[in-house]
């Protein structure tokens, strides 16, 4: 698969709210079967990294299995992230 990167813009609240709910966030993907690490790694039934800038956030998708399209990781994604 080639890699594939999503990106969602933040405001500065979202940012401090997302900074202070890392866990939870952790949390949120260990229920979807996937292990996010403190360094924003990810693995599990995809692969990849997750960067959290000033003013966005983006998700590196490097693996995920075939029948899942990126549209709906990224349906997904915007609910933790938007």
């Amino acid at each position: 698969m080639k890699p594939t990167t999503l990106i969602y813009p933040i405001t500065p609240e979202a940012q401090r709210r997302l900074t202070a709910t890392w866990e939870t966030l952790r949390a949120k993907a260990q229920e979807k079967g996937i292990v996010l690490a403190p360094d924003g790694s990810f693995t599990g039934r995809a692969t990849g990294k997750v960067s959290i800038e000033r003013d966005k956030i983006s998700v590196t998708i490097t693996d995920k299995p075939f029948y899942v399209p990126i549209s709906r990781i990224n349906s997904e994604l915007k609910r933790l992230f938007v």
